[in-house]
């Protein structure tokens, strides 16, 4: 049958699909058959044909929802079809994918509005109709496409967030795109919850700190009362400079857990690592960015006062340190996660591994895969926020992580109080570094 009209009552007249003296018709409202005329003695009823153009509906339906390859979709719905209960004669009629693929791809034109999704330059990437709610912001000029997306609730949390986490994954982006760049809020983290979660994604094609420059740009344009505080990021040059450009006020953080990476890679390249007495001073030098800012050159000094210029390797670690994170006052800032309670940027880092095994499967996802994915992702966010909003308390930091906090502002606390000095502190500290 296949649906003639729909009649005012509320009910649909269906016809037989097959041509002949006497027709059959039903006539249906709700679940209830209203009216029915018989079929003419010569028409057959096809249940092989009828299990094909049901899975055929099927394919269309979730091409239209535009989140899988077609050509797994037809896959599927094949292996379906291969169901022992159904008719075995239906399988040689199954039709092959090239003989569909057409009208599965209108179907997702339909749905969406556009031509490819697969498009040959940024240019002709196109954000479907249903998601310009979703869309913040459509950026080109030259080579360089931005695209920005976020929920109206995300939107209306920036008014009021003030520490803010930026971050780009490379690794499961749309093609032509070079990262996914998201800027994450924390929404009322506690000292036994840690609640940063993503509000803005932006598909980029480069990690110029122009391009970071516009998105925050294009952002405040259309947030103008948009005042952050506080901006942690990885220590990239470019997008801290790009932060400190567009909101001179703002307080920029690194993160402690790329802080000690680096020093750890520095040290491994000098091969000083596998000495215990090079490993403590390089972990000396990592525990110095849990000191208050105004005890880091005393706390230098102390480690200073107990090693050997005879291992020129060591002498080559000092003079990186020193350089690179000792000798600029605004570095210096930057690296100090004295009374921080997010020292690290590792929760963006977990929802980017997360969000990627999503994204990627066994491909690179293309725009409807992604505007699917992440839009789910902004509805969780949104969850989120009301929870919080409604005094939902949220309480999903691991115990072990709070205990090292607590060990960590105890010490600290011992030494504002002057119980130990500073040499003493970076002792005690050493155990939560590396």
């Amino acid at each position: 049958y296949y649906k003639k009209k729909d009649n005012k009552n509320g009910s649909s007249r269906w016809n037989c699909k097959y041509k002949s003296k006497r027709r059959g018709t039903i006539t249906i409202k709700g679940n209830t058959i209203m009216n029915k005329v018989s079929h003419s003695n010569n028409c057959v009823r096809d249940h092989a044909g009828n299990e094909i153009k049901k899975e055929i509906s099927t394919w269309k339906v979730e091409s239209g929802q535009g989140v899988l390859p077609l050509q797994t979709i037809y896959n599927e719905g094949v292996n379906r079809l291969k169901d022992p209960d159904l008719c075995l004669n239906l399988l040689t009629r199954i039709p092959n994918f090239n003989n569909v693929k057409h009208g599965l791809y209108n179907s997702r034109r339909k749905e969406f509005g556009i031509d490819n999704i697969k498009p040959k330059t940024v240019t002709d990437v196109k954000v479907p109709v249903k998601y310009n709610d979703f869309l913040m912001a459509d950026y080109q000029e030259g080579a360089r496409r931005i695209l920005i997306f976020s929920s109206k609730e995300a939107r209306e949390k920036l008014k009021t967030v003030k520490h803010f986490f930026a971050d780009g994954t490379f690794k499961c982006v749309v093609p032509l795109f070079v990262q996914m760049y998201s800027i994450h809020g924390d929404l009322g983290s506690t000292e036994k919850s840690t609640n940063i979660k993503p509000l803005i994604y932006a598909l980029v094609t480069d990690k110029k700190e122009e391009t970071y420059q516009i998105i925050f740009q294009l952002l405040l344009s259309q947030n103008p009362s948009w005042k952050p505080e506080k901006f942690t990021t990885d220590f990239e040059s470019a997008q801290m400079n790009a932060i400190q450009s567009v909101f001179p006020e703002v307080d920029i953080k690194g993160c402690f857990f790329h802080f000690t990476q680096a020093l750890s890679k520095k040290a491994k390249s000098l091969h000083i690592l596998k000495n215990r007495a090079c490993k403590r001073h390089v972990a000396l030098c990592a525990a110095l960015a849990l000191l208050p800012e105004q005890a880091t050159d005393e706390g230098w000094f102390y480690i200073m006062e107990d090693w050997s210029e005879e291992n020129e390797n060591l002498v080559k670690f000092n003079d990186y340190f020193t350089k690179q994170w000792l000798q600029k006052e605004d570095m210096r800032r930057i690296w100090c996660f004295n009374s921080e309670r997010h020292r690290t940027t590792n929760s963006v880092e977990a929802w980017h591994s997360s969000i990627n095994k999503k994204l990627c499967g066994n491909t690179k996802p293309n725009i409807l895969q992604f505007l699917s994915i992440i839009k789910t992702d902004a509805s969780m966010t949104s969850l989120t926020i009301a929870k919080l909003e409604n005094g939902h308390q949220i309480l999903n930091k691991r115990k072990e992580y709070i205990e090292k906090d607590e060990k960590i502002a105890y010490i600290l606390e011992q030494l504002d109080n002057n119980y130990i000095n500073v040499g003493h502190c970076l002792e005690k500290l050493l155990t939560y570094v590396f």
